[in-house]
């Protein structure tokens, strides 16, 4: 009985556009070019139905209606015993792809856009190996965005699933996640709320000028701020996204009347 040969598949991804990126859903807009390669020893033209294929699946794309263009090329391979020749598969995906976004760090959170990529091939038969190397983010992908600072630097994480079955033996299959990184960029929301919030915050030491005997001037002093804060954290909230957890913007903006509230509540005394 033969033993299985296990295929190497080496593959590497451009991401050529991210766009609309959208937090709260946890999707995002994008073209994606993936290039795998692996050995073989056939002779002549590669045909798809009678070769070996990784028969590559993408796990977080949403659209079925998404565009996969693919082309194969076969390219010499320097191993003149064996007679092996490179297998290059080049596949260009343009779609919506679905992705887990956490923003508890709002506006200072850096996500992962990525594209999740296994094999109808299980782990005995298949190894998906990333070339980090290769990876990059086209230029175009960072000029058209307004949103995010983009990181050069493309991660890989690997895992496994299985698949359970009632009445079939589970197999295990190979996973491999390759990501962009990319940084929410702050400016915004650091001139146009945090620091407008902290020196309204800050007029609460207003009070502490006043004569130590003037309880009601005081009094009216802290009233206002804390009025002025409350007010100012409505029009946070306009700006934050719609999550059932406080993000950093949230509990700035709520210390921050806290605190105003603790200074009301010593100028009583």
């Amino acid at each position: 009985m033969s033993s299985v040969v296990q295929k190497e598949v080496e593959i590497y991804v451009i991401f050529c556009k991210l766009t609309s990126v959208n937090t709260i859903q946890g999707k995002f807009e994008g073209e994606i070019d993936i290039v795998s390669s692996w050995l073989d020893t056939i002779h002549g033209n590669y045909d798809h139905e009678r070769h070996w294929n990784p028969r590559l699946v993408y796990e977080n794309i949403m659209d079925k209606d998404s565009k996969i263009r693919t082309r194969i090329e076969v390219k010499p391979h320097n191993d003149n015993e064996h007679h092996f020749v490179r297998i290059v598969q080049y596949q260009k995906i343009t779609g919506t792809f679905s992705e887990w976004l956490h923003v508890k760090q709002f506006p200072f959170d850096v996500q992962k856009l990525g594209i999740i990529i296994t094999s109808l091939h299980p782990i005995s038969r298949i190894t998906l190996i990333g070339k980090q190397e290769y990876c990059y983010l086209a230029q175009k992908a960072i000029r058209e965005n307004d949103s995010w600072d983009f990181n050069q630097t493309v991660s890989i994480d690997y895992s496994t699933y299985q698949e359970h079955t009632p009445y079939l033996r589970s197999q295990q299959y190979p996973l491999i996640k390759l990501n962009a990184l990319i940084a929410r960029k702050s400016q915004f929301y650091i001139t146009n709320l945090i620091l407008p919030l902290f020196f309204v915050t800050s007029t609460i030491f207003v009070s502490f000028t006043h004569d130590v005997d003037a309880v009601s001037t005081r009094l009216s002093a802290c009233a206002t701020t804390l009025l002025t804060s409350i007010n100012f954290r409505f029009i946070i909230h306009n700006y934050l996204p719609n999550v059932p957890y406080s993000t950093y913007l949230d509990m700035y903006s709520m210390g921050s009347i806290v605190f105003i509230t603790l200074v009301f509540l010593l100028a009583c005394i």
